[in-house]
């Protein structure tokens, strides 16, 4: 009768451990199947228990931006010599891009170098020690003077970077700011950068990508005839610029590059901006051939995909004008609640075991919808500062 009595205890317990609210998910030896456990009293979603031959994740956070405007720059600079000029001008019109933000947001300021390979690839960069690495408005505010003289330096005389393994300099100097991005969104890279006080949890992010050439992971833009000296096929397709895509562009895209993005602001909204040349007729053909300006094919391509957005073309404006326009459209990322997730894993979604829930109420399936491994919330996103936690199963 003891064990009788003990054999149910134990059974109760193990039913109240599986009904305890808060899921994570581990996976299990053998089959691969990640089911849930609980680790504490507040549950997220809930989700049900995987079925056989599904994978499920979550809860996936998202917290929508908060009535507190806050705002983190980057600039992904292009670093080859031939945008001296035009790194100038964005320092020197910087105060065009602030004009723009409400007097109340609270922006901070940092620097990418397109570099692949070199110490400064994948982190935010600064010319010294003796100047701040993220230029903050907090600190700034009444001297606007010096944060301009401060990133000037920083992008006007930032370094090119040099050969790789002794060879030559495969990414052109600096040209491969995607490729560049994508270092700094993951790992202990964007651990760093975060720990530095950028990609801050309640802050809206803005990237503005500066270059007057293709990003090197895609493809090369036809330009003017080929200089055998650096093209020995012929082709117009410089031998360094095969190279690096061989070496370094196998797993960048435009798809992976923005989840990148949104998995690094918590999937928060963000804005993408390029300074380029958007138009083939409108690039200048007064150029050596070994010193070419080209269609910014990558950039164009990763603007044109992000939902906030703003391409500027390089020949139709001047940089004061660029700034203020990005400026303006930037604001889009300050108020707008985040409407869908999109979910992340190359996964066929059971529909039946999504989970939804905005500050703590469960959304009905009729008040989400599922398409293309995109849940759309339907206008039940919540407001500022609202929480929404989404876990689901698939399978691969």
């Amino acid at each position: 009768m003891k064990k009788h009595n003990i054999a149910i205890a134990i059974v109760a317990s193990l039913v109240l451990f599986q009904n305890c609210s808060k899921v994570s998910f581990k996976k299990t030896s053998g089959d691969g199947i990640e089911n849930p456990q609980c680790v504490g009293s507040d549950c997220g979603p809930n989700p049900t228990p995987s079925p056989v031959g599904l994978q499920c994740f979550g809860p996936q956070i998202i917290t929508q931006p908060g009535d507190q405007k806050k705002l983190d720059l980057l600039f992904v600079i292009d670093t080859s010599d031939s945008l001296d000029n035009e790194r100038a001008g964005i320092a020197d019109n910087i105060s065009s891009f602030i004009d723009r933000l409400p007097a109340d947001v609270d922006y901070n300021i940092a620097v990418l170098l397109a570099h692949a390979y070199d110490s400064n690839s994948g982190k935010l960069y600064r010319e010294s020690s003796s100047n701040p690495l993220i230029l903050k408005k907090t600190d700034y505010s009444n001297n606007l003077a010096q944060l301009r003289s401060i990133l000037r330096t920083r992008i006007v005389d930032a370094p090119t970077e040099g050969r790789y393994n002794g060879g030559s300099s495969l990414s052109s100097g600096g040209e491969a700011g995607i490729y560049g991005l994508n270092l700094l969104l993951n790992g202990t890279n964007l651990t760093t950068a975060k720990n530095q006080g950028f990609f801050r949890d309640d802050s809206g992010l803005a990237i503005v990508f500066l270059s007057d050439e293709d990003d090197l992971c895609f493809p090369h833009p036809q330009k003017m005839p080929a200089d055998p000296s650096i093209d020995s096929n012929r082709n117009n397709i410089p031998d360094y610029e095969e190279s690096f895509k061989t070496q370094f562009c196998s797993n960048i895209s435009i798809a992976g590059t923005l989840s990148a993005i949104g998995a690094a602001v918590n999937n928060k909204p963000y804005f993408v901006s390029g300074i380029v040349h958007a138009r083939e007729d409108n690039i200048s053909t007064n150029v050596s051939s070994t010193n070419q300006d080209g269609l910014g094919t990558g950039y164009i391509e990763l603007v044109n995909a992000a939902q906030n957005r703003l391409l500027v073309d390089m020949g139709e404006t001047n940089m004061a004008d660029a700034l203020s326009q990005i400026g303006q459209a930037a604001n889009s990322v300050l108020a707008a609640l985040t409407e869908e997730y999109k979910i992340r894993e190359p996964i066929t979604v059971d529909p039946s075991t999504v989970k939804v829930r905005v500050d703590g109420t469960v959304l009905q399936n009729s008040q989400y919808t599922l398409i293309n491994n995109i849940i759309n919330f339907n206008n039940n996103a919540g407001h500022a500062n609202s929480r929404i936690e989404i876990s689901y199963c698939g399978r691969y």
